[in-house]
């Protein structure tokens, strides 16, 4: 029993935690450790972590073990890749939002806009938006995750909002009803 539900769960979550270790540590071979460590480390648990509460045990062990292996990095200076080029690049490819080629152009050029500007923004900032836009994630969630408070997450949203608002409005700009138009 115990194994046929947690194969489902991999399959559901799997392509989530290894695109998310990903976006953190820019290198394919350490998102593949750490995605195959957090399934271990689940497995592991499995009966001690509440069944509704797993989707975010696992995104936290993600983000903790991706945190870990950073620090170790940093003591050893070791190099890293360019985080606006892999980390963005996976989540928008993770996920497939086109309907034809003229609409992947359009929407490509509006991801490279869109990805060079969340590089600027502080790194709390950009996790919490990546949480919470592209893989869908609650604010309740989000703060079980990172183990910050709901408010706390509620304000840094608001702050990576308004930050991309101003970094957007040369692309973007607005039409009636509220709605904006990509203008490159």
């Amino acid at each position: 029993m115990k194994k046929s539900i947690y194969k489902k769960f991999l399959t559901k979550n799997k392509d989530q935690v290894f695109s998310y270790s990903l976006y953190l540590l820019h290198c394919l071979e350490d998102a593949e450790d750490i995605t195959q460590e957090v399934f271990i480390k689940l497995w592991e648990n499995w009966h001690s972590i509440n069944p509704q509460k797993r989707e975010s045990w696992a995104m936290r062990v993600t983000h903790n073990a991706c945190i870990d292996l950073i620090r170790e990095r940093n003591k050893i200076k070791q190099t890293t890749y360019d985080a606006q080029t892999i980390g963005f690049k996976e989540v928008f490819d993770n996920h497939d939002m086109y309907s034809n080629p003229g609409e992947k152009y359009y929407l490509s050029e509006q991801q490279k806009v869109i990805v060079s500007s969340m590089a600027k923004l502080p790194e709390k900032q950009q996790n919490i938006l990546i949480l919470h836009y592209f893989y869908d994630k609650k604010i309740r969630e989000i703060s079980e995750m990172l183990d910050i408070k709901e408010s706390t997450i509620k304000v840094i949203l608001h702050r990576a909002r308004k930050s991309m608002k101003t970094l957007l409005s040369e692309y973007f700009y607005e039409k009636k009803g509220g709605q904006y138009e990509f203008a490159v």
